[in-house]
């Protein structure tokens, strides 16, 4: 399986309707993700499998909780993780392909 992360573009929070009647789509189906199985998990962060249909591949999400997450991690640390994983261009390493922003 190969795992990539999330092209730098935030998004606004955004659902759509589902088929599924009475159903409201995620933010990641909406970008055309489909979660999986949770492969890690922290203080406030999860870390899941997803298919992304755009790349046709697996991919690794990181899920960040808003509300877990100490404030300073969100304005200093997060943004830093984000550079850093964008910059990182190896074969034996992810490769970073988008970020999601949501009011969450």
């Amino acid at each position: 399986m190969k795992s990539n992360k999330n092209d730098a573009a935030t998004t606004p929070d955004t659902q759509g309707e589902d088929p599924v009647p009475g159903r409201k789509t995620t933010v990641l189906e909406n970008h055309g993700y489909t979660l999986g199985r949770t492969i890690g998990s922290g203080s406030y962060a999860t870390v899941k499998v997803a298919r992304s249909e755009r790349h046709e591949c697996d991919v690794a999400v990181k899920i960040v909780s808003k509300f877990q997450a100490p404030a300073d991690y969100l304005k200093k640390f997060l943004p830093r993780e984000i550079e850093v994983v964008k910059g990182l261009k190896h074969q034996n390493l992810i490769r970073f392909l988008q970020a999601i922003e949501t009011t969450h």
